[in-house]
Order: structure tokens, then sequence, then C-alpha cells
């Protein structure tokens, strides 16, 4: 599909369902912002896991600010300038019988096209309603936890907070439906950890302290509640989902390069982390878990603690930075359309005549020459 193809069925579209043509318009345009951060990513792959984590903190925020500055910004317009003859050349003919039927006012295209809209819609607020029924499980789960005041437990993580330099209120609390810590919260935050962490000892104890302090530091909930919403809005693109993915597994593998900053063990670390995924029953996704994620990503984490050789660890939170470019990048790409101008040309009248050639030597080239001597 070409770029006046697509223009003209944008265009189209905006006539006949408005709402349809917002969710294609912000469609296409993240569409674009991922198939940007694919290619640039291939260029970060010799940066930190830090590094890595932010940059799709910022393909995120990004995303989610585009249907934000959509309606904050005014908007505007490149016009197109192109000849009707080669505009028509270029639309397919099912193509020009659909703008066509738009553009007329087809109401059983109105109709299916307002049904997809829809749809669409609410699929976005399913998913909305599952994150929040899994903030409330969390919710819940805080509720019911205790606090912790085994002293062992308060004095690392004293230490670990006076070494990383956090400044955030913690409140440690101890859990019984939960089988590895978790951390959530913003400004305030929350650590719950199992009741089997209190007889653990001190390496996993201080790793899983220091792996969840550095989510706290890095404010990695925030960023994965912040995914999940963007996953709401463009559920239907692939993309998406990858970029959530690959923005988990690179803040994982971030908080795991802390975590060895912090002891230097990188053999006892990811033996506890085999220990610990034996243990787990119940998982919750929503909450950043302290260790691991999925198991999948545990493979890649494990290899990594193992095989990397630099595990360089940037303790600065650059999610806000993050974000305010993203802000400043997007702006502009979100309030950018294009319309097509098509000039209107006009088909030079055309006269059509046979011409015969008669080489000299031939009888006809001389009858014709006697016939115009005698004329």
């Amino acid at each position: 599909m070409n770029l006046p193809t697509l223009v003209t069925a944008l265009n189209s579209l905006a006539i006949q369902s408005p709402l349809m043509f917002l969710i294609a318009d912000l469609s296409l345009k993240a569409t674009v912002i991922l198939l940007l951060a694919g290619m640039l990513q291939l260029c970060w792959r010799r940066k930190s896991a830090s590094e890595r984590s932010t940059f799709w903190v910022f393909v995120i925020g990004a995303l989610l600010f585009l249907p934000l500055f959509h309606f904050m910004l005014p908007g505007f317009s490149i016009t197109l300038t192109i000849d009707q003859l080669e505009l028509s050349r270029l639309l397919s003919n099912e193509l020009l019988a659909l703008t066509s039927d738009l553009q007329n006012g087809n109401a059983g295209l109105a109709a299916l096209l307002e049904t997809l809209a829809v749809g669409y819609v609410v699929v976005s607020l399913l998913l909305i309603l599952y994150l929040g029924i899994g903030l409330v499980r969390v919710a819940l789960l805080t509720r019911a936890a205790t606090p912790c005041r085994d002293r062992r437990v308060r004095s690392v993580l004293r230490r670990l907070v006076a070494t990383n330099g956090i400044p955030t209120s913690i409140t440690v609390l101890v859990g019984c439906h939960s089988d590895s810590p978790l951390t959530w919260g913003i400004g305030r935050h929350w650590l719950i950890l199992p009741r089997t962490a209190l007889q653990w000892d001190h390496d996993m104890l201080e790793q899983s302290l220091s792996h969840e302090l550095a989510h706290i530091k890095r404010l990695e909930w925030l960023c994965y509640i912040a995914s999940r919403l963007a996953i709401c809005l463009y559920w239907i693109n692939p993309m998406i989902w990858l970029a959530h993915n690959k923005l988990v597994i690179e803040s994982e593998k971030a908080c795991d390069d802390a975590v060895l900053s912090d002891t230097g063990c990188s053999i006892s670390y990811a033996e506890n982390l085999l220990e610990l995924a034996n243990r787990q029953g119940a998982f919750i996704t929503l909450p950043a878990p302290a260790l691991f994620t999925r198991p999948s990503s545990l493979v890649q984490r494990i290899r990594y603690i193992l095989q990397e050789k630099n595990h360089a660890y940037d303790d600065r939170c650059q999610v806000l930075p993050g974000l305010l470019l993203a802000a400043v990048l997007v702006a502009p790409w979100s309030a950018i359309g294009i319309t097509l101008h098509a000039n209107e040309t006009h088909r030079a009248d055309t006269l059509m005549f046979r011409v015969n050639y008669f080489p000299k030597e031939s009888s006809e080239y001389q009858r014709y020459m006697y016939e115009i001597g005698h004329a």
C-alpha cells in the first residue's frame, strides 16, 4: 500500500466514522514509533541493561503521550499535491469503490465501522478492568500482611538503603499469600516478603532485598503499570506486547546487575534464583515481582548472570528524564496529519490519423508524386 492510498483511505474514514479514524490514526502512529524502536534497539545491544530498559521506558512513554497530545495540542496538516490522473492510477479499483461508499454515506459500511470501533474500545476497557482487578489484589495482599519486626531483615535492609542512597519511605511487610518478594507503590513503597524469608540464609535475603530496592529506586513498578496501560490502548498491535516483554526482561536484568554490584557473587545469586523458582506457587504478574517474572525470562536472566562479563549498573533513575524526552519528541508527531490535494487535469483532445510511407523507388511513390504535380 502506497502513501496516497493510505491517506485517501484515512481521510474517507474520518468522514464516516470519527472514532474508527481516531483508532486507526493512533495505531498507525504507534506502529511507526515501535518500528523505529525495533531498529534503534540494534544500536543499543552493547549498552548496559539499565540503559536498554530506560530506552523501552522512553518508547512506552511516547505511546502513552500519543492520545494525550492528540486531544491537547492543535493539529496541523501537511498537504500532498498530486495529479488527479496519477492518483487514479495509484489507487486500486476496490479502494476507489470503498472511498466512494465512505464519502457517499453508505449506511451498512458506516454501521460496520462503528461496530468495529466500539468493539475495540470494549476490549480496551476490559483490559483496563483486568489491570484494576490486579491492583486491587495487590492492595488486599498488602492489607493482609503484617509488619516485619525481624531484626536481621531490618538490619540488612537499612544497610542496603544507605549503600544505594534510596530516600523514599519503604514499609516492609510479611505476607502469608506470596511465595516470592514483591514491591509496589509510588512515593511510598511496600515491600512484601514471604514468611519463609525469615528463615533464608544471609546471601539469599541480601540478594532478594537488593533486587527489590533496585526496583524501587528505578521506579519500575510505575513503568510496568504504564506499559500495561499502553497494552490496553494498542492491544491489537503485536509489537506492543513485544515491547512490554523487552521492558520487563531488561528491567529485571538491570536489577540483577544491582544485586551483583551489592553482593558480587553471580554463582550464588543464580543458585538462589533457581531455588526461589522451585518454591514459587501462585504468581502475580502486576506488582513487579522481586527475583523473577516468567520461566522463559528466568532462563535468560540466569544465562545473563553467568555469561555476561561486564555487569555495569547505573544507579541513576532515568525514568523521568526519559519520559520528558518522549513527550518533547512525540508532541509534533501526535498532532500531524496528511491531506491529499488532487489537481484536476484535462486530457488533451487527440486526432487519430494514418501515415503511409512509400520509398522513392516504389510505384506508389511515383504515382503519388504524379498526382501532386497535376493537382
